[in-house]
């Protein structure tokens, strides 16, 4: 038996990222150093035969890496042997000072508790922190950013000349952007956003984070939240309500305490209007090449 019918896909993570936004800088830092994070998804029946030659593709992935993900929430089970080789692995990477992190393994309970008690000092966080393959790749692109010198978020987003619906403006206009606007404040869990609610506005984030989310069922009763982002500072939200005016598509929740710049889009005269239209459009057609070559990546 070969991997080829239980692995489903394998990439490094210079594309694609995880779902929060970064700056430029850590975005250049992910696509010149990502290829240190692997990701692995299995899927179907993991047994012997198989297990061996998926161990060995893994054996080799942390020589080239530092950080590997195995995403194991579409297998549907696995034998006690291939259990036991991949606790293997556990000891390998800790040999080795690689971060490994299998994700989706709440439906198997035997693998976990065979690791759980495994004789070999556990890694901070441990193999079984993260049940979401995001939640392993963002905390791993954050370590990633940190080992080159950049903080994993940036505190301050008060320079609006970070700000990518800014570009090319210059300072008197982006004062004039300041000015326009006005300083909010959110507490942690407050919900800033609603959709269907009318699109009248933008914030620019200047301090702590938020999530975009979309509730995944149409029953009050049943909705499960699904989120879509997490946002930093010197990231924007709400600026879709420029192009077209109508209805918000998502959610926006405080994570933390937020400190945003609320700019209603009629504040905006023509010419700065006309320049961030310019930036959003790069913006999205930058995102739609990536996303593009997601498609093609996961096909």
């Amino acid at each position: 038996a070969t991997s080829e019918a239980v692995v489903r896909q394998h990439y490094d993570c210079t594309r694609p990222h995880s779902r929060r936004r970064r700056d430029a800088i850590q975005m250049a830092v992910l696509a010149e150093h990502g290829r240190r994070i692997r990701v692995y998804e299995l899927q179907g029946e993991l047994l012997f035969g198989s297990t061996e030659s998926v161990a060995l593709a893994l054996l080799t992935e942390l020589e080239q890496a530092d950080y590997l993900i195995v995403d194991l929430r579409r297998l549907l089970g696995m034998d006690q042997a291939s259990a036991t080789l991949l606790g293997h692995l556990c000891e390998r990477a800790a040999a080795d000072q690689k971060r490994l992190f299998f994700c989706g393994t709440s439906h198997l309970y035997p693998f976990r508790r065979h690791l759980q008690k495994r004789d070999v000092a556990a890694q901070t966080p441990g193999w079984l922190s993260f049940d979401e393959t995001e939640r392993a790749l963002e905390w791993c692109e954050g370590v990633l950013i940190g080992e080159e010198g950049l903080p994993q978020t940036s505190a301050d987003g008060s320079d609006l000349c970070r700000q990518y619906l800014c570009s090319g403006l210059t300072e008197t206009e982006i004062e004039t952007v300041r000015k326009a606007g006005s300083e909010r404040r959110f507490a942690a869990g407050e919900q800033i956003v609603r959709a269907g609610e009318p699109a009248d506005c933008l914030y620019f984030i200047l301090a702590g984070e938020a999530e975009v989310w979309v509730s995944a069922a149409s029953s009050v009763a049943n909705s499960r939240r699904l989120r879509l982002s997490i946002l930093a500072p010197s990231t924007v939200f709400g600026e879709i309500g420029l192009l077209n005016g109508q209805q918000r598509t998502a959610n926006v929740s405080a994570i933390s305490e937020l400190h945003c710049l609320q700019l209603p889009f009629d504040a905006l005269d023509e010419t700065i209007r006309n320049q961030m239209l310019a930036n959003m459009a790069r913006h999205f057609a930058e995102m739609l090449k990536d996303n593009a070559e997601l498609v093609q990546h996961l096909a």
